[in-house]
């Protein structure tokens, strides 16, 4: 059912569990019909007693882990897929957090719901979301400089770690400096940028031990403490 609500690569199958199962279908019908989420009649069904919390859909993440979603987190990935803050606000009518969407709009790069969140506060820089990633993590592996400096002008701490091998995002950015190839021309630049930007924070690598030799050159010419 999520795949109604967003365009997704995910698989995807139907997993209801609503308060009021009609109120919820009545709205996936009247979705079917418009081809599409408006923000009046997201709203009217809050007010007539749908429960944010329902559980709509369960999915496989890229990763083989399965993964439920309520319908204020399908609503808020489809506000950062459709470039809409006016979901985003029923969410913030309704008291919903939003840390699910500020980790979904980093990783798929949608900026201006990232900066949604953070204004209307500042906390949800440091999200954390699967195996502990923040949402800096998906804005460096995006090659991301605008998103990456965004984060990091609102508060990102990159000496936070992540996974069980413990990396901060230092270790992560020369890693996606080395292996993340790209077509995109800027995007060569942009990996020395965000590395750079993350050395003038104070960030040093976790252990020197856990760089390959192309990356601890790099980080000697860029950082003269090693």
């Amino acid at each position: 059912m999520h795949s109604l609500f967003t365009d997704s690569y995910h698989s995807h199958e139907f997993c209801l569990k609503a308060v009021n199962e009609d109120l919820f279908k009545d709205f996936i019908n009247l979705f079917n019909n418009y081809k599409g989420l408006k923000p009046d009649d997201t709203n009217l069904y809050f007010e007539q007693g749908g429960d944010i919390n329902d559980y709509c859909t369960a999915c496989v993440r890229g990763c083989g882990e399965y993964e439920t979603l309520s319908i204020g987190e399908v609503i808020g990935e489809y506000a950062c897929d459709h470039n809409n803050t006016e979901f985003l606000d029923i969410l913030i009518k309704h008291n919903y957090s939003l840390e699910h969407v500020i980790l979904y709009a980093a990783e798929h790069d949608c900026i201006n719901a990232v900066m949604y969140c953070i204004f209307k506060n500042k906390e949800y820089v440091n999200t954390y979301g699967h195996r502990n990633k923040t949402p800096l993590y998906y804005a460096i592996s995006n090659m991301s400089l605008p998103m990456v400096y965004l984060l990091l002008d609102y508060g990102a701490d990159p000496s936070l770690t992540y996974s069980v091998a413990q990396l901060n995002y230092l270790d992560y950015a020369l890693w996606v400096w080395e292996n993340y190839d790209s077509d995109v021309s800027w995007h060569k630049d942009a990996k020395i940028r965000i590395i750079k930007l993350i050395i003038e924070r104070g960030t040093k690598v976790t252990s020197t031990k856990k760089l390959s030799e192309a990356q601890y050159e790099l980080l000697k010419s860029l950082d003269n403490t090693y």
